[in-house]
């Protein structure tokens, strides 16, 4: 393994703080070894750190694995990290053992060298000739990086081969999607359901032969894979079709997505960002049309969407979405990000809360599923529990789910519960193993749990595809016509079915009540 570019800064460290910083990166490694989701995460996160400005390095060093990973540290190891956080000198120096220890350890594997091909592909460039050079040495690396991964793979003996995955690959021209078999399927749809299907024959993981597999799957399906593709093209299709991001993301969670930074996993961000603006920030694109109208310019809805996907990744996830990469490359980034999602160990944010965490060990997480109407309560009481100030508490919960108490005893879990609970707050308490699903209602109505069977009970287990509760424009009470009549659903009924497998673990509104699009209506615990 060659030598990773040897960064030149304004300031020399000393032989001893890069000796302390070394240890740190080992010690990071060694912790998350195992967890590919965390593996992808410090990569990503040093290679943008390392191709940042000055002004963007430090921003980055107060969100990335500085923070993520290190969460622990006391002493002297903690004062080394605090001069980590805001010289760009330790940050560089940092990232760029990272990204050497983890090839060294063969932590680099062919997909997620090519996700990071693509990262540097797409960046937007600094203006400064000096992170341009890091950029252009860093290509270098990985691009012979990936080239001994694959003639190390080459020369193990592996006589076992993924036979559901040869079985798929037989009979891939026989798969149908929306009533098409797969080879007469436009391209992007092709992509979009060999992606979701990859993802789950190998379970989440993959060899590089699989990954060749792969490609020649793709070419017996008319796709040529040296054609280049753009992510704004992508978006642009799930624009025009929005139910194929139901079809990518079918049978994987998103919940961990929003513990993603945008360039983490750009591709799936900008996805996210899309959706986003069809629901939580449909006023964005409203107030633009707005003044656009005012202003007598003529405007196309999908076209000011995508622009506003396109500037949120080039500010937040540093990608240019107009440039295009290979083909096969972008899918497997595609995978990379599904399975950094699909297989993601939720590690938390460091703050106040996670050191007051610590101090006792248990097998329970309390998660805040829903602050309800008394927000300013809810802070109060997280600042209590966790023993923070109230900016932490009000940190802690911008974004929910958020899990408020992790590894705790349960004792402890439900105590915090009833405090939260009493504040006007949702929450669950589950072991710190169990994954978590929020189900949301689809649009504003009046939500119906109750039929004579036909819907989910707490403690129920339920697959992929049930029939959860039902969202009504009328209220309850009001005379209507029945809603599950054979072969059909009425226009003012919508039925929620579950996307992942699991237990119901417990109702978050009552039968009848009043519900706004996205308002949490029931958590699963999902199955392992």
């Amino acid at each position: 393994m060659g030598e990773l570019l040897t960064v030149k800064t304004n300031t020399e460290l000393k032989e001893s703080d890069k000796a302390e910083i070394d240890r740190l990166i080992e010690q990071t490694i060694a912790w998350h070894s195992k967890n590919g989701a965390m593996i992808i995460k410090l990569t990503m996160d040093s290679v943008t750190a390392l191709t940042a400005s000055e002004s963007r390095a430090k921003e980055l060093a107060q969100q990335s694995f500085f923070k993520r990973a290190w969460n622990n540290l006391t002493g002297k190891n903690q004062k080394i990290r605090a001069q980590i956080d805001v010289d760009v000198s330790r940050v560089q120096y940092a990232s760029q053992q990272m990204i050497q220890k983890l090839a060294e350890q063969n932590l680099l594997t062919f997909d997620l060298i090519t996700a990071v091909n693509n990262k540097l592909n797409t960046l937007v460039l600094e203006i400064d000739e000096e992170f341009n050079q890091i950029y252009r040495v860093l290509g270098a690396f990985f691009k012979q990086t990936r080239s001994d991964v694959v003639q190390l793979e080459n020369r193990l003996d592996k006589v076992e081969r993924n036979l559901e995955l040869l079985n798929w690959k037989a009979t891939i021209e026989y798969q149908m999607y929306d009533g098409k078999e797969y080879a007469y399927l436009p391209d992007m749809e092709k992509i979009i359901c060999i992606a979701n299907d990859f993802l789950h024959k190998t379970k989440g993981i993959w060899s590089t032969t699989d990954l060749m597999l792969l490609k020649s799957t793709l070419a017996e399906l008319g796709l040529s894979i040296k054609q280049s593709i753009s992510a704004r093209s992508f978006y642009q299709s799930l624009s025009e079709k929005p139910i194929l991001i139901e079809r990518l993301f079918d049978g994987i969670s998103l919940d961990s997505l929003l513990a993603v930074e945008p360039y983490q996993a750009p591709v799936l961000k900008g996805i996210e960002k899309t959706l986003k603006l069809h629901s939580e920030e449909k006023y964005i694109l409203e107030s633009v049309k707005e003044q656009l109208h005012l202003a007598g310019v003529s405007c196309n809805e999908r076209d000011i969407q995508l622009s506003l996907v396109h500037q949120y990744l080039k500010n937040h996830a540093y990608m240019n979405s107009d440039v295009e990469v290979n083909l096969f490359d972008f899918v497997v980034e595609l995978l990379v990000d599904l399975n950094m999602i699909h297989t993601a160990v939720v590690i938390p944010e460091e703050s106040g809360v996670e050191n007051k965490k610590r101090k006792v060990a248990g097998d329970y997480d309390l998660s805040l599923i829903d602050m309800g109407e008394n927000r300013l309560d809810v802070i109060e009481a997280v600042k209590n529990i966790c023993e923070i100030s109230l900016i932490e508490a009000k940190e802690c919960i911008n974004h929910v789910p958020s899990t408020i108490l992790s590894r705790v005893t349960k004792k402890q879990a439900n105590e915090a519960r009833d405090i939260l609970i009493a504040a006007g707050a949702k929450v669950i308490v589950k072991t710190y193993i169990e994954n978590v699903h929020i189900v949301t209602a689809l649009k504003d109505g009046y939500v119906k749990l109750k039929a004579q069977g036909n819907f989910v009970r707490v403690g129920e287990y339920v697959q992929k595809g049930t029939i959860l509760a039902e969202i009504s424009d009328v209220e309850l009470t009001k005379p209507k016509p029945p809603s599950f009549l054979t072969g059909g659903v009425l226009s003012n009924h919508s039925k929620l079915r579950s996307t992942v497998s699991g237990k119901v673990s417990s109702l978050l509104v009552q039968n009848g009540e009043k519900v706004v699009q996205s308002q949490p209506i029931m958590v699963i615990l999902i199955e392992a």
